[in-house]
């Protein structure tokens, strides 16, 4: 079971690609086997700050360890599923 959170800024356009970009390539490949948690740091801004969160979106997997993240756009499967350490 993979476990990741992504941190987003409210529902802005960017914000709702990601996660629409994210959940996809989770659905895609790891169906029934991750968990996915949203954060919006507007609403939440002390979580940002206490994992260290510096720009939107990013995405953690929290679990298993080592913990891995990347920022930024998430269209390109290859490189997020690398980046992610999934691949």
């Amino acid at each position: 079971m993979y476990e990741f959170t992504l941190y987003v800024v409210g529902q802005r356009r960017r914000s709702i690609k990601a996660i629409e970009d994210l959940k996809a390539l989770l659905e895609a490949d790891y169906k029934g086997r991750y968990s996915l948690k949203i954060v919006s740091i507007t609403k939440n801004p002390h979580i940002a700050e206490k994992y260290n969160i510096l720009a939107t979106p990013a995405v953690v997997r929290t679990f298993p360890p080592p913990i891995r993240t990347i920022v930024g756009n998430f269209s390109k499967r290859k490189n997020v599923l690398a980046a992610l350490g999934l691949t």
